[in-house]
Parts: structure tokens; sequence; C-alpha cells
């Protein structure tokens, strides 16, 4: 039984951890609003959908701030405007 506690302590503590760092990384983007890379996919009716994780790093590659959201795992908050953003997701 306390190894099944310690189990489960340890994930909500990693899970905790993971939450913290996401809202660390958004907080520094000053920016109001966010991009949802699924309803963006929608209106745009593409068939496929970017992994959040790798337009990340293709935003941040053109020097730009961006973080994952806290309160929607589809979001993405940027400093990039949305013209560009959709310029990136035909790359």
């Amino acid at each position: 039984m306390k190894n099944k506690t310690m189990i489960n302590t340890n994930k909500n503590n990693n899970e905790l951890l993971k939450f913290l760092k996401i809202i660390k990384e958004e907080s520094k983007i000053n920016v109001v609003g966010f991009y949802d890379m699924h309803q963006i996919a929608k209106n745009k009716k593409s068939r496929t959908i970017v992994r959040k994780e790798e337009f990340i790093r293709k935003i941040r590659k053109k020097r730009f701030k961006a973080s994952s959201t806290h309160f929607s795992g589809t979001g993405v908050r940027s400093n990039i405007s949305y013209d560009k953003l959709l310029m990136l997701l035909k790359e």
C-alpha cells in the first residue's frame, strides 16, 4: 500500500511540475490571447495538424516567443502575428 501511495504522489508531483513549467514559460510572453492549433486547421480546412511541440520549435526558430498554454491542450501563446503563423504552417 505504501508503494502505491508513493507512486501516485510522484505522478501527481510530476504533473504539477509540468503544469507549473508551462505557466512559467507562458507568463514570459506579454500578449493577450493564444492560437488554437485545431481551430486554425479547421478554419483553413487542413487535413493535417502539425504537432504542437514541433510548431513551437518552428516559431522559436524564427526568433519569436512561443509556449503551450496552461488551459488548452491545443493552445499556443506567441508574439508572432497571425499572418506569419499561417506562413509557418505552409513551410
